[in-house]
């Protein structure tokens, strides 16, 4: 029988995959900011977040579950 390989816990458990980026997160929320500035939380969507910071939406819901979650860190971001 062959052993299970043991994953190093992190907190209260271990992220699987490739570790988030930075630079994808400064991205997303720099765009989310300017497009909350520019037209409310009610005129953003995803797809233009994820056009304007050059990624993909799978990549935004990976960290938030919906476009109300975004707010609050784009909020939160110094400048």
């Amino acid at each position: 029988m062959r052993a299970i390989p043991q994953v190093p816990v992190s907190g209260d458990h271990a992220r699987r995959g490739r570790p988030r980026s930075e630079e994808a997160d400064r991205a997303i929320l720099g765009a989310a900011t300017e497009l909350l500035a520019e037209r409310g939380l009610a005129g953003m969507s995803i797809e233009e977040v994820a056009a304007r910071a050059g990624g993909g939406k799978a990549t935004i819901y990976r960290r938030w579950r919906a476009r109300r979650g975004v707010a609050p860190g784009a909020f939160g971001r110094e400048v």
